[in-house]
């Protein structure tokens, strides 16, 4: 197991989510692995961006900090601090997306817009759910397999923690125009 921000609070979550994991993954247990992940996000004094900086390049919008990998690459945790860059390219997460593992996301500071999309017809087409719009106090979850999509907040620098079932190196996107899949090579998640 790796910390790599080592902290009684950091170490209590994991201990939280291993024990809710273990009793295996369901809507209703994510949703508890989502509401706990949303009451460490509530400790802003260990996520500034001080500790977890935007990237260096005003260019690019994200900069993603592994906190813990779990043994075997179980649990990941990891802070993303994020700006919105007008007319910057679309990104992977910008468009529907797949893991390949459960996942849960809640905000530290700032916001975003996620949606979940759901298969139509003969699953060649997707249709947008509602949009959630992830703030302080806010979680989200995905079950494997959900597709979703996350859009930036043009009100100012964004921190969100997110946690994985375990690491992945790669999603499933789906183009917009034609709905195609196609896999997407993720950063990797150091360890």
């Amino acid at each position: 197991m790796t910390t790599l921000h080592p902290h009684p609070a950091i170490a209590a979550f994991i201990a939280d989510v291993t024990a809710i994991e273990a009793e295996g993954i369901d809507r209703s247990t994510l949703a508890r692995i989502g509401a706990r992940l949303a009451r460490l996000a509530g400790e802003t004094a260990l996520f500034s961006f001080e500790n977890f900086p935007l990237a260096t390049d005003p260019a690019v919008e994200t900069a993603v900090h592994t906190v813990h990998v779990g043994d075997g690459g179980r649990l990941p945790l990891q802070v993303l601090s994020a700006r919105h860059v007008p007319g910057a390219p679309r990104r992977a997460a910008h468009l529907p997306h797949q893991h390949p593992t459960w996942a849960a996301a809640a905000c530290v500071r700032g916001a975003t817009h996620d949606t979940l999309w759901l298969r139509t017809g003969d699953g060649d087409r997707l249709a947008a759910q509602p949009e959630v719009r992830l703030t302080p106090g806010t979680a989200f979850t995905m079950m494997m397999h959900d597709i979703h999509s996350v859009r930036g907040d043009a009100g100012g620098p964004a921190m969100h923690l997110l946690m994985y079932g375990r690491v992945f190196e790669r999603a499933i996107v789906f183009d917009p125009d034609t709905w195609r899949a196609y896999e997407h090579r993720v950063p990797a998640i150091a360890a």
